[in-house]
């Protein structure tokens, strides 16, 4: 029985020369350059996110300088890989400094790797700087890491710095089809780019990922790979963000306990729900919801945080706005372009407006009424009823043009006039009559007081007139006699 043990497809295709490396030109175009002409640098640092090909590049780069042959499964006594994860301590970097001063024993450099060089203490950064300041000759550092903030900058300032970046998905979908080929994977293209998106931006965690799903029998389709990652489908995805824009919070609850009952993960489902909005009509108007998903992964209990974040999404006043700005909610899920740069500003697009609109208010057809106004307050009571008890005792002075909201204190004033409750006014009356009409506050303390505030509303409960009362004087409590 042979004991032969495959190996990983990301260690079989990981790069043994500068021309094989992918998506990092301008990193190793400039490399092959120094090395022709002689111009080595004491200290590189190379600093990506993860998978890309750092260590890789550092690998091959220590062979070049060299003049070395460079082969997976062969280490030069010459070159020394250092994790920095294990070897932190300030007594091994001192270690390495001795050492370095000793001539190399074949190579025309001694060169030192060191991956995650982040990981070191404040002590061993400082052992590690004083080489840097002074290195021997014969010595090359080339430093890795994916978390170049945490370098101190006395550090960074005394390398030649490498960023490298990620992976895009056609770059990675290319790559991915070669290394099937020359495997003899059978794979459908919409497969390899699934795969590639969801390598992040690493080329090791995508070829991983294809290395994984290639075990099985017959092509590889997209849903073996969506079933390999626990991936939901974008329909049923899709069905779900279309139910929490549109205010179905029954459709919402019902989804999510399938979803989860089949083993789906609210990490995973709140990613691919923010993929989707990105791709949307609805994303830059659901930046809210948007964020608010990005955060459900680092929640302790993402399955309760997610179904609160899409509940949230189903309140009328968020289903009203967004419905406002386009009634289809299939027609907003579809894919939107990216925004155009604007253009500069005209001396008129640049003088102050009378009134700051949103861009899809429009004004109303008529003036407002009387009977119109209390609409606009009752739509307003289901959102705050202390707006609302301020406003039922503010009499209203209608013109052609606007309506003056007069009332008796200058807090109340102040508090009509913020910019949250001014677009709850404006939101209101898109409501109910249709578009919004300009409106000023003034304070007069001998106003006479509408009779709606000394007559209770038709419906109201003394409970919730004494709470209107304590909201829109901003204290108090209710006391049984």
């Amino acid at each position: 029985m042979s004991n032969t043990q495959s190996v990983a497809l990301y260690r079989k295709y990981r790069g043994l020369s500068f021309d094989d490396i992918v998506g990092q030109d301008h990193i190793t175009g400039v490399l092959k350059s120094s090395i022709k002409n002689n111009r080595i640098s004491h200290a590189y640092l190379f600093t990506g996110p993860r998978g890309v090909g750092k260590t890789s590049v550092a690998r091959i780069l220590a062979h070049e300088i060299n003049g070395l042959d460079y082969k997976h499964e062969e280490n030069h006594i010459d070159i020394i890989e250092i994790d920095a994860a294990s070897n932190r301590r300030i007594d091994e970097i001192r270690d390495l400094r001795e050492k370095s001063h000793i001539s190399p024993i074949s190579a025309k450099y001694k060169v030192y790797i060191i991956d995650e060089v982040h990981m070191l203490t404040k002590e061993a950064f400082n052992a590690l700087l004083k080489t840097l300041e002074e290195p021997p000759a014969h010595v090359v550092f080339i430093l890795a890491t994916t978390e170049a903030h945490k370098l101190p900058q006395t550090i960074i300032s005394r390398t030649q710095r490498h960023t490298f970046k990620p992976c895009d998905i056609d770059t990675g979908s290319k790559h991915l089809r070669h290394i099937a080929e020359l495997e003899g994977i059978d794979i459908t293209d919409e497969a390899l780019r699934l795969i590639a998106k969801h390598g992040d931006g690493s080329f090791r965690d995508a070829i991983g990922l294809l290395d994984q799903v290639s075990s099985g029998k017959g092509p590889v389709q997209a849903d073996d790979v969506r079933a390999t990652l626990g991936l939901i489908d974008e329909s049923e995805v899709s069905e779900l963000l279309e139910a929490a824009l549109s205010g179905n919070q029954s459709q919402v609850v019902n989804d999510m306990r399938k979803m989860f009952e089949a083993g789906i993960q609210p990490e995973l489902l709140s990613a691919q729900l923010v993929e989707l909005l990105k791709d949307s009509d609805a994303y830059y108007d659901q930046l809210d919801l948007a964020e608010r998903l990005v955060d459900v992964p680092s929640h302790p209990q993402p399955a309760i945080m997610l179904e609160i974040v899409l509940l949230k999404s189903t309140a009328p006043q968020t289903v009203q706005k967004h419905n406002q700005k386009d009634p289809s909610v299939s027609k907003s899920l579809k894919t939107k372009p990216l925004p155009k740069p604007k253009e500069e500003p005209t001396t008129q697009e640049m003088e102050p407006k009378e009134v700051d609109q949103k861009p899809n208010h429009v004004r109303a057809a008529a003036p407002l009424s009387q009977q119109a106004w209390e609409q606009v307050i009752l739509a307003i009571k289901s959102q705050n009823n202390a707006i609302a008890s301020i406003l039922r005792a503010a009499p209203p002075q209608f013109s052609e043009s606007k309506v003056t909201i007069v009332v008796h204190f200058d807090f109340h004033k102040k508090k009509l006039e913020d910019t949250s409750t001014t677009e709850m006014i404006r939101d209101a009356m898109v409501a109910t009559v249709g578009g919004i009409v300009d409106f000023d506050v003034i304070v007069d303390a001998n106003a006479v007081r509408t009779e709606t505030e000394n007559q209770q509303p038709q419906g109201a409960s003394s409970d919730e007139l004494a709470d209107s009362i304590i909201n829109t004087f901003g204290g108090g409590e209710r006391v049984s006699l």
